[in-house]
């Protein structure tokens, strides 16, 4: 039987105890320790038991990732914020071209004149419309026009072309092509039930940052009480880009 005597000093006693644990930071081993030991146990140290390294590691990796994600993010909306802006801009400064009657000069058989539109083409936008060419036609036709209706016109040979200004405004004067109506069909037109006497065309021209646009526009003529005439819009060909 072992016996550990411990000295209590402070009361002058001493106590014995029987067969003491050993304590648990001892290390039993029945075989030396050799140098691979050491180095094992510093390998295992390094790369299993050094969790701070590694977790420092898979951090900066994270960080470095998660910055990457938030640079791409934030370019693309700012790139989105630029395109916008740039459309928006482009959508206030731009040329917009419309039709705008003055007046109908009637036709007058005595002096073989037909009857004649007097209109403005007219810029409402913050820039000049560039290379703006009229293309238009003056007829009798039926009112509203049939659904299959070719609003078509063709190429212009040799057309006129122009630049208008922003706020500013040119005049045309499209007419009937050939000789004047007679009788029947100046009643017809100019009453209702009947056929009408319509305008009808596009406008094509290019703003200024190089976009092609065009005007369509369509109307007809209608006489009141007093035998003016006024000019009203159909429900067909009346668009624009």
């Amino acid at each position: 039987m072992i016996l550990v005597f411990l000295a209590d000093f402070s009361h002058g006693q001493t106590l014995v105890q029987k067969n003491p644990k050993p304590r648990t930071n001892e290390i039993k081993s029945t075989q030396p320790i050799t140098s691979n030991d050491i180095t094992c146990a510093n390998t295992l140290q390094d790369h299993c038991g050094n969790k701070t390294g590694y977790g420092d590691w898979n951090t900066n990796n994270i960080l470095t990732a998660f910055l990457t994600l938030f640079t791409l993010v934030l370019a693309y909306f700012g790139w989105k914020q630029f395109a916008l802006a740039e459309a928006t801009s482009e959508k206030q400064l731009r040329a917009y071209i419309s039709l705008v009657f003055n007046n109908l000069i009637e036709q007058d058989i005595s002096l073989d004149r037909n009857y004649e539109f007097h209109c403005h083409i007219q810029n409402t936008g913050q820039t000049p419309a560039y290379k703006v060419v009229v293309n238009a036609m003056v007829g009798v036709m039926p009112i509203p026009y049939p659904e299959n209706f070719n609003f078509e016109l063709g190429q212009v040979n040799n057309p006129s072309i122009t630049v208008i200004g922003p706020q500013q405004s040119t005049t045309i004067y499209p007419s009937v092509m050939g000789p004047p109506y007679d009788l029947a069909v100046i009643h017809e037109i100019k009453n209702p039930g009947g056929r009408r006497l319509c305008l009808y065309g596009r406008v094509d021209y290019k703003d200024v940052f190089g976009h092609p646009r065009f005007t369509n526009f369509s109307y007809y003529v209608i006489w009141g009480d007093k035998g003016a005439p006024s000019l009203m819009s159909t429900t067909q060909h009346n668009d624009a880009t």
